[in-house]
C-alpha cells in the first residue's frame, strides 16, 4: 500500500505497556497498546468510557496501537494518525481536554483507515481527481469527528472528560467543508492528493 501519513486538524520514545487485561467495563486485548507517560493520564480517561473498549479492540485487531507525542513534524494540527507505524501522534499537548480530544478523534480515523486507503487507491489509478479526492477525505473526516464529538459530549455529561473537551460540529456538512477549505485544512489534503499520484 502506498506509504502515507494522514493529518487531521489534530520521540524520543518512551512507552507504557497497558496490561491486556483491563478491570470492570475495560475489555480483555490480545494485542499491545503502548502510551507515552505524559498522554497516560488523557488514554486513561478516555478509556473509561465503555464504548472506547470496543473501539480499541476494533483497532488492536489489526495490530498493536501506540500513541506518541511528536513535536517536530507540524506545528499547525493537533495530531495524526499513520497507519504506517499503527501510531497517534499528538503535537500539541498544552491541555488535558486537547490530548483527550486529539486521541479520541485519531482513534476513530484508525479504526477507518481502510476507507482512505480505498480513496488512495482510487487516486493512484485515476479514478478520482483532485477535488473529489478533498471532498472525500473531508466527508471521511467529518465523520469521524461527528462519531467523536458524540462520544466527548457524553463523557462531559457524566463527569469524566472535563467541559474544555466540547467540541461543536455544524449538522450541515457543507457549511464544515467551507471551513476546511478556509482553514486550510482542505490545502493539505490536495497536498496528500498529489504525492498519491506522484504529481
Amino acid at each position: 500500500m502506498i506509504n502515507r501519513i494522514f493529518i487531521i486538524l489534530f520521540f524520543a520514545f518512551s512507552s507504557l505497556y497497558f496490561s491486556t487485561v483491563f478491570p470492570k467495563n475495560r475489555v480483555e486485548h490480545v494485542s499491545k497498546t503502548y502510551c507515552c507517560p505524559k498522554l497516560m493520564e488523557a488514554f486513561s480517561l478516555i478509556r473509561d468510557m465503555p464504548q472506547v473498549n470496543d473501539l480499541l479492540s476494533k483497532i488492536l485487531e489489526d495490530g498493536p496501537l501506540y500513541i506518541r507525542s511528536n513535536h517536530h513534524f507540524t506545528k499547525k494540527f493537533e495530531g495524526y494518525w499513520s497507519g504506517n507505524d499503527r501510531t497517534i501522534y499528538v503535537t500539541k499537548i498544552h491541555s488535558k481536554a486537547v490530548q483527550i480530544n486529539t486521541i479520541l478523534f485519531e482513534m476513530h480515523n484508525a479504526i477507518n483507515d481502510s476507507e482512505l486507503e480505498h480513496l488512495d487507491c482510487l487516486a493512484y489509478y485515476g479514478k478520482i481527481n483532485r477535488a473529489d479526492y478533498i471532498r472525500a477525505v473531508e466527508y471521511w473526516e467529518y465523520k469521524n469527528a461527528k462519531a467523536t464529538a458524540a462520544i466527548l459530549n457524553e463523557g462531559i455529561e457524566a463527569a469524566i472528560f472535563p467541559e474544555e473537551c466540547y467540541w461543536y460540529l455544524s449538522d450541515d456538512f457543507e457549511e464544515h467543508f467551507h471551513y476546511q477549505q478556509s482553514a486550510g485544512h482542505s490545502a493539505y489534503i490536495g497536498k496528500m492528493y498529489d504525492s498519491v499520484v506522484g504529481m
